[in-house]
């Protein structure tokens, strides 16, 4: 009964530290890499189609779309990103 505990534990923390050590992939944190992947149709432009189909929020890309014509331009995006990480890098 002993060994089977002992060898249920050993199990149980092996698998921990396994799972410990796997590492999930970074969240994308370069603009242009998040830009592509956000331009469902490759257009070089972010509409609020596409922005609310990555589970994005539209008062989001309202603030991003900086000149309010309805698409969001590279540009607009990491200017728009930037300014968000700015506001939210802890103080």
């Amino acid at each position: 009964m002993l060994r089977r505990l002992i060898a249920a534990h050993l199990a149980v923390a092996a698998a921990a530290a396994a799972f410990a050590q796997t590492d999930a992939p970074p969240p994308l944190r370069d603009p242009a890499a998040m830009f592509a992947k956000a331009d469902a149709n490759k257009d070089s432009v972010i509409v609020l189609e596409e922005w609310l189909a990555i589970g994005r929020r539209e008062m989001g890309f309202k603030l991003m779309d900086a000149d309010g014509n309805g698409k969001m331009t590279q540009a607009e995006f990491a200017a728009g990103l930037a300014k968000f990480r700015a506001y939210a890098k802890p103080r």
